[in-house]
């Protein structure tokens, strides 16, 4: 009965504390994706590259301050795709590449909801 009850706590600690992480990394992810959608893509649009870089550097701080914690529960492959993603999009900023730079943000707004969406306890996720 003993083990039961260890085993139960431990189970409890486990998914409780697997999903105060989920909110916090939620609530960082979303705000990228709302930074991504509703201002560098609309100001790489516009063609306002200096702002379009100014909004990307906001996304790129929020990611590296939450780094390390994403590398304890995230899958090092995803979090590594998304760094890549994260250059290609900075470097077709850089370089003024109006479609690239588009395509590339919408494809690392897609990797962010991924990386949520695959990490979440679900039945789809479980088996």
């Amino acid at each position: 009965m003993r083990a039961l009850f260890i085993s139960l706590l431990s189970l409890t600690i486990l998914v409780v504390s697997w999903s105060i992480f989920l909110v916090y990394a939620g609530n960082a992810i979303n705000d990228m994706v709302d930074i991504l959608e509703y201002e560098t893509i609309e100001k790489i649009k516009n063609e306002n590259w200096q702002n379009a870089q100014k909004s990307f550097k906001q996304v790129i701080e929020i990611w590296q301050s939450k780094r390390k914690i994403y590398s304890v529960f995230f899958d090092a492959n995803s979090i590594g795709e998304i760094e890549g993603t994260i250059a290609k999009a900075k470097a077709y900023i850089n370089s003024q590449d109006q479609g690239s730079a588009v395509a590339e943000i919408a494809h690392l707004q897609q990797q962010f909801s991924f990386l949520l969406e695959n990490e979440k306890v679900t039945l789809e996720n479980i088996f």
